[in-house]
């Protein structure tokens, strides 16, 4: 008995001090990194706009185009279709600039853009809320491969690289519950247009803070005319106008022409790379939450009560909010390990069952709208595993000069599905299905890409291949081994 106890207690204190290390080495992360630490505050304050001016527009198409999924649907699609086409663009700007600067002037074109959408509830059109969608899109595609590669350049131990991407995803999940909860409030006692001001705002104070941000972050010189040779040392005042149209052509075509070899070169590296399917793993998990976004303002919809409707929008979005939260903290403490690759696809595959049973469970409970939030609690950490270790699991494997480009292409063919997915939810809820239909859609979608994914790490591919995921004790014995080889 007393053994048993002693071991017991052993066990707990064990534990205890295990959380406390993990705690103390998040906050060192913080603590004595300055550049990670403002970078994770410019996030935080991009992000709580961007939840603001979601929920803002899901609320202006519902009062401009009543009783239409499709017009929501077509809401999501201006703002995935330019993700779609302008984000490889991002990830060349990326892997050519530098890319805290980038995101200095990215965010404030951003601050401005976010100024239509007021004119588009004042005017009370909706095609001018597609057409600022689409906009306001087209920045934040340039944005997003640019904020995540130059996070890796922030911090470089493995481990504390897995901390920043949990500190990351945290941060973008509890924006969402603060989004969330305060959006759905001030829409509904202050007015939709409130949210817009306040997401100008954020992006204004993401560019002061990132000013703030010491050194240089471009990986390459490729691009720069100031190195471009003879073009651009030519004297264009001495010249004929016809030599100075030639001149603009050339340098213009130099820029089409590094981008076409760029993306060439990073294909190669793609199909060479031995994880390159992994880039296609977060596109898989869009296919199953694809539908939230049409079926949140369906569920979320009081006819003839504007301000309810904004209260339970920013329930279920909170909710989400929480459950993204609380995902990366899971599977960084029973399944990811910093000097395991394999694990972060392993925490993907389990992220899609938490996906299935949300799903199912939002379908079983569509007419309780409490039981339907806490499965989105479900649903939703199961889409913020995906999303942050599907990541991760690139920018820990990818070479650095081709991170860019790798991130935008996974980001863009997530959204091409994404788009494809919440298109299709918009026609069969307009068609007739029901919310029941369309959530076990969901549901059995997520189960088909549980069983794809299950047999490609079964079979070692991607990053649970053994190269990916040998420790630094290992390769000091294999370069050992072959050095012992080679002498005999």
């Amino acid at each position: 008995m007393n053994t048993d106890s002693s071991t017991s207690n052993d066990s707990s204190s064990c534990g205890k001090t295990s959380l406390k290390t993990t705690l103390i080495d998040y906050f060192n992360l913080l603590k004595y990194n300055r550049n990670y630490r403002l970078y994770l505050f410019s996030h935080c304050m991009q992000h709580t706009g961007d939840w603001f001016i979601r929920i803002a527009t899901l609320l202006s198409v519902e009062r401009l185009a009543p009783d239409s999924a499709t017009a929501i649907s077509i809401i999501i699609l201006c703002k995935i279709i330019p993700e779609v086409i302008v984000t490889s663009f991002g990830g060349v700007l990326s892997d050519s600039f530098d890319r805290r600067k980038l995101m200095i002037s990215l965010d404030s074109f951003a601050a401005l853009s976010t100024l239509s959408f007021i004119f588009a509830v004042r005017t009370g059109n909706v095609m001018y809320l597609f057409a600022a969608t689409v906009l306001r899109s087209t920045i934040v595609s340039l944005y997003e491969p640019i904020t995540k590669s130059i996070f890796p350049m922030f911090v470089t131990d493995p481990e504390d690289l897995k901390r920043a991407a949990t500190l990351n995803g945290s941060a973008w999940a509890g924006m969402l519950l603060l989004g969330g909860i305060c959006g759905g409030y001030l829409a509904a006692v202050i007015g939709i247009e409130a949210c817009y001001v306040i997401d100008s705002l954020t992006y204004f104070l993401s560019a002061f803070i990132m000013s703030k941000v010491n050194g240089t972050f471009s990986v390459t010189q490729s691009f720069n005319p100031e190195v471009q040779g003879d073009l651009m040392k030519v004297d264009v005042k001495n010249k004929k106008l016809g030599a100075k149209v030639r001149s603009n052509l050339l340098y213009a075509a130099h820029g089409v022409i590094a981008y076409i070899t760029m993306t060439k070169d990073f294909f190669v590296y793609l199909v060479s790379s031995g994880f390159g399917l992994c880039a296609f793993l977060k596109a898989t998990g869009t296919l199953t939450w694809g539908t939230q976004d049409v079926l949140n303002a369906s569920i979320s919809f009081v006819e003839g009560n504007e301000q309810e409707t904004a209260r339970r929008m920013g329930l279920i979005y909170s909710s989400a909010g929480f459950g993204c939260l609380i995902g990366p903290f899971i599977s960084n403490s029973f399944v990811v390990k910093g000097d395991k690759p394999s694990t972060l696809q392993l925490a993907c595959i389990g992220a899609f069952l938490l996906q299935v049973a949300g799903w199912f469970g939002i379908a079983g409970a569509q007419d309780n709208f409490f039981a339907v939030c806490a499965f989105t609690v479900v649903r939703a950490s199961g889409e913020s595993i995906i999303w942050m270790c599907a990541t991760l699991l690139l920018q820990t494997l990818t070479n650095a000069t081709f991170l860019g480009r790798m991130l935008s292409f996974e980001y863009s063919v997530c959204r091409c599905t994404e788009a494809f997915i919440s298109y299709l939810a918009g026609s069969l809820e307009d068609a007739g299905y029901g919310k029941h239909e369309i959530a076990s859609l969901s549901a059995c979608i997520g189960g088909m890409m549980f069983i794809f994914w299950s047999v490609y790490y079964l079979f070692g591919k991607g990053a649970a291949n053994p190269r990916f995921n040998q420790t630094r004790e290992q390769e000091i014995e294999v370069t050992a081994f072959k050095s012992t080889k080679e002498v005999v």
